[in-house]
């Protein structure tokens, strides 16, 4: 345990290191070194370091005009909420969404209203409730129409 925290301070300082900035620096900065530190040691310990919340990173690469790391993988994945869903549906050429069939009175997020005469569903996969789900749902894959 002791040794697991340790190496985790030591990843922590190389990342200050590194970074060039400190907690007071401007936002722009901040997310600038996390773009530069996001190689070597994911988007998690840059944000946590320097106090930048992961949903502003995304929302930082998806809006830049230029390519973007996200743009060079081949499949990249969202896990919204509602915004961040609605940010990338813009650029995103494949869609894998699970509907769970039931009534969910006090939900207060939800995923956004899609053109779906843009989309075209390739797959579908139906699963009833069980022991362990306690609704039906659906997994879908949908591609962008050319």
């Amino acid at each position: 345990m002791l040794e697991k925290r340790i190496k985790k301070l030591e990843s922590e300082l190389e990342i200050w290191k590194r970074c060039g900035c400190t907690l007071d620096s401007p936002l722009h900065e901040k997310l600038a070194a996390i773009e530069k530190l996001v190689p070597a040691f994911g988007v998690h310990a840059p944000c946590r370091v320097l106090g930048v919340l992961r949903s502003t990173y995304y929302h930082h690469t998806l809006r830049r005009p230029e390519q973007t790391v996200i743009e060079k993988e081949d499949e990249i994945f969202i896990l919204g909420g509602a915004l961040v869903y609605r940010q990338a549906l813009r650029i995103a050429d494949k869609m894998y969404i699970t509907r769970v069939h039931g009534e969910f009175k006090d939900a207060d997020t939800f995923f956004p209203v899609v053109n779906w005469d843009l989309w075209e569903e390739v797959e579908r996969q139906e699963f009833p409730a069980d022991a362990k789900h306690a609704y039906p749902y659906t997994f879908l894959t949908y591609v962008r129409k050319k």
